[in-house]
This record gives C-alpha cells, sequence and structure tokens, in this order.
C-alpha cells in the first residue's frame, strides 16, 4: 500500500509538470498583451477609432485565453487537492479577511461565464453580515467557487443566486451561511448521494458534454468536513437545485457588510486606485530554463520592474554564467536534461560557496504537490516559484527576496506607444453580415493587414470551393475532411465565423464517418462560401494585393543574416499569409507537402521547421517520425502549426517530443511572439 502510495504520487508530480508547463505560456503571455491593453487604455487621451478597434480586440483575445488556461488549470489544481486530501495533507489556515473583498472576487470570477450561457447572476448578502472575519478565505473561496460553477455549467437558462447570512454563537464566533441556488437541470433524489463520490459524474448520457474531473463537489465535502461542517443539498429534478453550508468563523468586527452593490463598489475602485509597482535596475537575476518559452514569459513579466535578465538553457550554462557574474537572485528550473535543478544547485554551492550564501537561489518548479516548499528549501533553495508563473506571486516573491534598498516603489506610469492603423475599413465591410471585421482584424495584427488578406482569401473561393465540391462528389472524404479543416482555418482569419463553424461541423463529420451530414451539409457551405466572392471583389484589388516578393538576390542577401525558418502546410492561402508575415523578420522557405518538406530537408537544414499536422499526402506527425529517424536531422527544432480543435492530434504529436505547439488561431501577433521566444 505504502509503494503504492508513493508510486501515484510520483505519478501526480509528474503530470503537475507536464501540464503545468504549457500553461505557464499561455497565461505568462497573455498577462503581458493585458498589461499592453489596460496601459493603452489609460493613456488614451481621445476616442482614435483604430487605436480603440485594436485595444478592444486585444481583449477579445486575451481574454479567451485566459479563460482556456485558467479552466485548464483548475482541472490540474482538483485533481491535486484531491490527493492532497487523500494523503491527509491538507491544511485549513485560518487569516483574517475582508468578506466583501471574497465576495467581490466570487462575482468578478463567475459573472463572465453566467453571461455568456445568458443567465442572471444575483447577489443577496445580508446588510448585518460582518464585514472583517478569521477563517481560511482560500478554502472558503475555493468551495463557493466550485458550487457557482456547477451551478452555472448544469444551467442553461434563467439564474444563478449566491446567498450570505451569518447566525452568532459567540462573544467572538459565527456561523457563516452560504447557499448557492439555480434554475437548472435539478438531480433526482435517488442520485443525490452519487454527487459525493470521486470521479463520478450522474446522468453521464445527459451531461457528457460538460466538462470537468468529476471532483468538484466530493473536495467541497472534504474540505467542509475539515472545517467542521458539511454540504446539504436539496433538489427537484428538471427544476432546479439549492446547495449550502455553514462554517464557523472568528470575528474581528461585528461592523455589518452594508448594501452589497456598494460594498462590491467599494472593493473594485480600491483595487483600480492601487497602481503602485515598483522598479529595480540596479538588479541582475539570472532565469535558468530548457524551454526557450518559459524564459521568454519570465523576462516578459520581469520587464515592466526593469531588471537587467540574463538567461541560461542549461544547468552547465547557468555555472558558466555564475562564474563570471554576480547575481542579486537565480530562478533555476527543476527538471532540465542533462543537469537537473537540485544538481546544479549543489555545484554552484561548493564551487563558489561565499558567492552563492549570498544570492538567493529560486526553483521553477511545476511540482505543486503537498510538501513542495520544504523539499526545495531542504535541498537548498531559497524559495520556489510554481508554473504557471503568476505576475502577482512574481512580484511578490522578489520583494522578499530582493535587497530592499535596491528597490524603488513608484506609481505606474510607464509609457507605450500608441497602437494606430490609419487604413480605414470600407463601412460596408464593418455592416457586413458575413464577417466580424474585429475577430479578423485582431488575427491579422491590423487593418491594412487584414484587407489584404481578405483579397487573397476572395481570390481563391473559385479554386477552393471546386475542389472541395470535387471530393464531395468523387466521394473522396479523407482529403474533403482536410479541405474543409483549412477553410475552418482560414474562415476564421477574415472574421467569416459563421463559415468558419459550418466547416468545422463537417470536418468533425468526415473524422467520424457521418457521411450523412456531410451530404446534408456540403451544400449549405458552398453556397455561403462563394457568396463571399461578391462582397469581396468591391475591395480595391490594387491596394489588396499582396507585395511582390523580393528578389532571389536580395533574399539570399539577407538569408545569412536571420534566422531560418522552414514552413509547411498545405494550405496555399495560410502558406502565402503566413510567410509574408514571417519574411520580414526571418529568412524563409515556404513548401504545401510533407514530401516538398522532406526533399527541402535534404538541401538545407533550417534552424526552425513550423509543420502544419494535417496535411493529405503526408500528416506532420508522419513528416516528424522520418526526421527523428534521420541521424543528419536529430537536431532540427520543430514546432507543430495546429487548430485549437485539435486535441487529438496533440496526444498523437507529443509522444514524438516536438519543441512546441501553435495555434493557427492566434494570428500573426501570437505567431510572432511565439516564434520570436523560441529564438530569443
Amino acid at each position: 500500500a505504502i509503494a503504492e502510495n508513493d508510486a501515484r504520487n510520483a505519478f501526480l508530480s509528474r503530470m503537475s509538470h507536464e501540464i503545468r508547463t504549457p500553461i505557464n505560456a499561455v497565461l505568462g503571455m497573455n498577462e503581458m498583451v493585458l498589461r499592453v491593453s489596460a496601459r493603452a487604455k489609460g493613456l488614451l487621451a481621445e476616442d482614435r477609432k483604430g487605436v480603440r478597434r485594436a485595444l478592444e480586440s486585444i481583449d477579445i483575445y486575451a481574454s479567451d485565453v485566459r479563460s482556456a488556461g485558467s479552466n485548464l488549470l483548475s482541472i490540474v489544481n482538483a485533481i491535486l487537492d484531491f490527493s492532497k486530501i487523500e494523503a491527509g495533507k491538507m491544511e485549513i489556515v485560518p487569516q483574517e479577511y475582508e468578506l466583501a473583498s471574497l465576495i467581490s472576487d466570487l462575482v468578478n470570477l463567475i459573472r463572465m461565464k453566467a453571461e455568456e450561457r445568458g443567465l442572471s447572476l444575483y447577489v443577496k448578502v445580508a446588510p448585518e453580515t460582518p464585514s472583517r472575519l478569521i477563517g481560511d478565505e482560500l478554502r472558503i473561496k475555493q468551495i463557493i467557487t466550485n458550487l457557482l460553477t456547477n451551478a452555472v455549467k448544469y444551467t442553461e437558462k434563467g439564474s444563478v443566486t449566491l446567498s450570505v447570512n451569518y447566525r452568532r454563537v459567540g462573544d467572538g464566533e459565527m456561523m457563516l451561511d452560504v447557499s448557492v441556488e439555480d434554475t437548472g437541470v435539478g438531480i433526482r433524489e435517488e442520485n443525490i448521494q452519487k454527487l459525493f463520490h470521486a470521479f463520478d459524474r450522474i446522468d453521464a448520457e445527459r451531461t457528457r458534454k460538460i466538462e470537468g474531473t468529476g471532483l468538484g463537489i466530493n473536495i467541497t465535502q472534504r474540505l467542509l468536513k475539515l472545517m467542521g461542517s458539511g454540504l446539504d443539498v436539496k433538489s427537484t429534478f428538471g427544476v432546479g437545485s439549492v446547495f449550502s453550508f455553514a462554517v464557523p468563523q472568528k470575528v474581528v468586527s461585528w461592523k455589518g457588510i452594508g448594501d452589497i452593490t456598494k460594498a462590491l463598489k467599494k472593493v473594485n475602485d480600491k483595487r483600480a486606485k492601487r497602481k503602485t509597482r515598483f522598479t529595480a535596475p540596479n538588479v541582475r537575476i539570472l532565469v535558468v530554463d530548457d524551454a526557450p518559452m518559459n524564459i521568454a514569459v519570465i523576462s516578459g513579466l520581469l520587464k515592466r520592474t526593469k531588471i537587467q535578465v540574463d538567461t541560461a538553457e542549461s544547468g552547465e550554462e547557468c555555472i558558466e554564467k555564475f562564474a563570471v557574474k554576480s547575481y542579486d537572485l537565480v530562478f533555476l528550473d527543476h527538471r532540465m536534461p542533462g543537469m537537473d535543478g537540485p544538481e546544479t544547485l549543489g555545484q554552484l554551492q561548493r564551487r563558489f560557496a561565499a558567492k552563492f550564501a549570498e544570492t538567493p537561489v529560486v526553483s521553477l518548479t511545476a511540482n505543486a504537490m503537498s510538501g513542495a516548499r520544504e523539499e526545495y528549501i531542504a535541498l537548498g533553495f531559497r524559495d520556489y516559484l510554481s508554473k504557471p508563473v503568476m505576475a502577482e506571486e512574481l512580484e511578490a516573491l522578489l520583494l522578499r527576496v530582493l535587497p530592499p534598498e535596491k528597490i524603488v516603489v513608484k506609481d505606474e506610469t510607464e509609457e507605450i506607444q500608441e497602437l494606430s492603423d490609419d487604413t480605414p475599413l470600407p463601412d460596408w465591410l464593418i455592416e457586413s453580415p458575413f464577417f466580424n471585421t474585429k475577430k479578423g482584424v485582431l488575427f491579422c495584427g491590423g487593418n491594412a493587414e487584414y484587407l489584404e488578406t481578405l483579397a487573397l482569401f476572395g481570390r481563391s473561393i473559385h479554386f477552393q470551393s471546386s475542389e472541395i465540391e470535387r471530393f464531395w462528389k468523387e466521394k473522396d472524404y479523407d482529403a474533403y475532411t482536410i479541405k474543409v479543416h483549412s477553410l475552418k482555418s482560414m474562415a476564421k482569419a477574415v472574421g467569416a465565423m459563421k463559415l468558419s463553424r459550418l466547416a468545422a461541423e463537417l470536418e468533425e463529420a468526415g473524422k467520424e464517418g457521418d457521411i450523412s451530414s456531410i451530404e446534408n451539409g456540403t451544400e449549405a457551405l458552398l453556397t455561403l462560401y462563394r457568396n463571399l466572392s461578391k462582397p469581396l471583389s468591391r475591395l480595391n484589388e490594387e491596394a489588396a494585393s499582396l507585395s511582390p516578393a523580393p528578389k532571389k538576390e536580395q533574399a539570399d542577401a539577407v538569408t545569412t543574416k536571420r534566422h531560418t525558418i522552414l514552413l509547411v502546410d498545405d494550405d496555399d492561402d495560410f502558406l502565402a499569409l503566413t510567410s509574408r508575415w514571417l519574411k520580414k523578420d526571418y529568412a524563409v522557405t515556404a513548401v504545401n507537402s510533407g514530401k516538398k518538406a522532406l526533399a527541402a530537408l535534404e538541401k538545407e537544414i533550417p534552424e526552425l521547421l513550423l509543420l502544419d499536422y494535417e496535411m493529405p499526402d503526408m500528416n506532420g506527425a508522419e513528416v516528424l517520425r522520418q526526421i527523428r529517424a534521420n541521424p543528419k536531422l536529430k537536431r532540427l527544432s520543430v514546432v507543430f502549426l495546429t487548430g485549437t480543435e485539435d486535441k487529438e492530434n496533440v496526444r498523437n504529436a507529443e509522444s514524438l517530443h516536438p519543441e512546441g505547439f501553435l495555434l493557427k488561431t492566434m494570428g500573426k501577433s501570437g505567431l510572432l511572439m511565439g516564434i520570436a521566444a523560441f529564438f530569443d
């Protein structure tokens, strides 16, 4: 039993590392996008149409990334919490907190999810409820978040209501009464007890499309038990449910919270005014991580502090730099090939004892298991920072470990270069029901690029639609599926969202072998696709056409000065568009098939291969297998280009150990940022 428990904990630790590492890149890069947007809005003196539209697009894009990353992180956290509770290592840590702040966090977290589903969110708090309490705010927030999230997920229409009240039980103690009520699907009486089973989901057939681990209610019940409480459930099938609990809390002040609407506004206003930041221009930090993307994330988050950042991608390189320079702090990744973090730490301690004693070394790790902090401190680290790295946690750690005399606290008034694009979009395009111009401009990186992409898209409609129709009539459903897959991506790129959704549905039908759906839906797809030719023909062909490619001798002249990339994608439109984006900064060779890619690699080996996964003659996985089998190409770095829906492709490709994945839907800015991070 002990061996089994140790094996399970080792597995969860590995899983934590593998899942949290990519989340680090997603949330870290997104944090930088949100910062740029927030500062630009604050500095915008006038309502300039182009700037405003660009900022709105940034918000849409970044919010989607934040939501996806946070959802993935919540799944990991649920599994890890379950493991901690199972091992008896979950602790309740009471501390002083403000009830209004806790409720504000809950409302801000759940409001958007409720609005997306068309639900009303109501908050009812008894005005006399004491405002300052002592309890485990983090766990109470986790419990209520679980209940609210479930209520929103299982409610298709109506509302979700959070109610908070209290009962005095002593001079300095009270019971905090909380309930979450919904108008959702409800639960059959015989199934209520099944709610508390780990990894179980009631009414599985009816709720199969709802994501989740099946651990939320089980964890909630166990946390409440640790607090001396329990969860009460009342439900009417088809009508709705009420989940409630009462936990003992100590009272710091019996002053009532008052009107909850005013209290929440006060909290939000206070947070908005909290603009103080710090800089530390005389501080030098060494960041050590074998993943270039992780280095880029941390370096980006540190940018506004003006800290000087050196980087290393291995333990050996860390030792070399530590030997010749003095650092105020070293961030050292735990898991690296060759010399890992603890081994590197030991070398630093033995070889540079005096310097090591004065330099705090902090472990960068995706190991969030119970006891991790004690483990790293025992190894000799000053502290540890868990991946994904959050801006607030990073800055809090810096304030703890950096020399106070080197930190300068200031108001956040860092200037930002204004985003602007003077190229106007035609009114008919903005008003067109066929295109979401905000999403198109976001993807392409500006108005001018968007118009060029639209022109490219329009010129290819006749050929591409004919290809789809040919494969459909010939019943070549494999080729058909790849074609509608490409259309899905390009349609989304130009903001033709209805066309993109229809292409996605037919792609899924092709993968599932659902011939009936293909037969019923293809005519509608082709009609909609071809109907876009007429409005797009209105674009000024001369202004929208792509600039001519550089002459061969010009291209050759810059090849030796720039990083080299081989771009592989069977979609000629996407290939042309992405090549244009990349050629400004990189020496790019573009081919439209896996076979051509292998042929190109026989002639010249680039620094980076950007490889589409879905291709008709030979998919990306097969191309990479042949690359890995070729001794001449063993050092070639390969990054897959995928769509957001290609989860199965990603799982299949991970076993081949590519250097990473980039989403086609990231658009120009996202792709360029991801590639730049690889080379940095």
